[in-house]
């Protein structure tokens, strides 16, 4: 497996006007993650894509059982500077379970966000449902 992966991003409502950027689909092919990017724009959904290096820490949000847990987009070298980043989400999600992780655990179990950007099955889909 390689050290880099793509990941499409999506901005997720904190409050008011502030969104943090969480990962909705990664992929080890950019051309992969293209075609998804396209076909969330067909549906006007905005998104990103990034690169990442998979060895590089970030956090998962659990916010309850009936969601998927949400897997933040900015990485961290270090396990120590992803572990100072849980304070602030704590005082935002108190009863959120964190816990730092990094991105290739969420590459290896083909998690995804599920923040309800999905795609319609004539649009292609059916493929990308992890």
């Amino acid at each position: 497996m390689s050290k880099t992966a793509f990941i499409l991003t999506a901005g997720y409502h904190v409050f008011d006007d502030v969104f943090m950027p969480i990962v909705v689909a990664m992929r080890e092919s950019k051309g992969d993650i293209l075609i998804l990017h396209r076909a969330y724009a067909r549906q006007g959904k905005l998104t990103n894509i990034r690169a990442i290096n998979l060895n590089h820490y970030t956090l998962e949000i659990s916010l309850g059982n009936a969601r998927a847990p949400i897997i933040h987009a900015e990485g961290r070298r270090n396990r120590a500077e992803a572990e100072e980043a849980i304070a602030p989400f704590k005082t935002l999600y108190p009863t959120a379970q964190i816990r730092v992780i990094r991105f290739k655990e969420a590459f290896l179990f083909k998690q995804c966000a599920g923040i309800g950007l999905g795609i319609d099955a004539e649009q292609g889909g059916k493929k990308w449902l992890n």
